[in-house]
């Protein structure tokens, strides 16, 4: 695990998924890592785990989360995906 935590702290979080994948026998903890980071960075249907309570910072965050996301899997999309969290956090802000 040691290399897996090594590959995230670097920021390549695609890198770091192929190598857990590969991991057999897998202990319970190693499961319940690989089913996280999937959910957290490989689903189109990512959701904050947690509301707010106000959906203007809910919005926020969940733009913050998704140009983490960009980064994490894509470190060459980085400059892409500031303009996209550019661009949608001036929408907000002009609300």
């Amino acid at each position: 695990m040691d290399r897996f935590y090594h590959l995230c702290l670097q920021g390549n979080v695609t890198e770091a998924m192929e190598y857990l994948t590969v991991i057999h026998p897998k202990t319970e903890e190693m499961t319940r890592i690989e089913e996280c980071m999937k959910n957290r960075f490989l689903t189109s249907e990512y959701q904050l785990e947690q509301s707010f309570g106000d959906s203007w910072i809910d919005q926020i965050i969940f733009y913050y989360h998704q140009y983490l996301r960009t980064v994490l899997l894509n470190p060459l999309k980085k400059d892409e995906a500031e303009e996209t969290l550019k661009q949608n956090l001036g929408h907000v802000l002009k609300e």
